[in-house]
């Protein structure tokens, strides 16, 4: 039996001496593997791809998980609670704000004097208020501008070298401006 030499022969002329139903068969195969390897690649592509998108989602949560403390304490320790306290000695308010775990006080004055100030400083009349309207409508103003003397990019001294000194006529004094604004 003599040796076929295959090398000689080229592919086209092997396959042109296979039966129609083989050929069918081939070009189905040949055509089915190359739809195969196709998607293979775009499967390869779009793992690359997911995989890209979930290392930005952990490097993003990192970021947002580092910021998340920062957030809370602000949240938690920048939001004034302000209040009002009589001395009964000698009949007169305090305005007391409390930020962060420290507070701090300003003087108001005798009710019916602070009542005479805001009248005559904001062109209303404040004579008829009530004890609660007049503490509501006087924490509104205080609210207003209480950012504007405090410092809070140095947690450490918050109440320190702001522009202005807290005290009521200030306060009126900023509310005035930011009012006419």
């Amino acid at each position: 039996m003599e040796q076929f030499d295959w090398k000689s022969v080229g592919g086209r002329e092997i396959y042109d001496t296979l039966p129609d139903k083989l050929k069918e068969e081939m070009k189905l195969f040949w055509r089915t593997n190359t739809k195969i390897n196709q998607l293979k690649k775009k499967k390869n592509k779009l793992n690359d791809q997911i995989k890209d998108i979930n290392e930005e989602l952990k490097q993003l949560k990192k970021q947002q998980t580092k910021s998340l403390p920062n957030i809370r304490y602000t949240k938690r320790n920048f939001i004034p609670t302000i209040s009002f306290s009589i001395d009964k000695r000698s009949n007169t308010y305090l305005c007391v704000i409390k930020l962060k775990h420290s507070s701090k006080s300003f003087y108001l004055g005798k009710f019916d004097e602070v009542k005479t100030k805001l009248s005559n400083e904001l062109n209303e009349d404040w004579s008829n208020y009530s004890l609660n309207k007049f503490k509501i409508c006087l924490r509104e103003i205080v609210e207003n501008v209480i950012m504007d003397f405090i410092d809070i990019t140095d947690v450490n001294s918050i109440w320190e070298e702001s522009n202005y000194k807290l005290n009521f006529k200030n306060v009126i004094e900023k509310y005035k401006t930011k009012k006419s604004l």
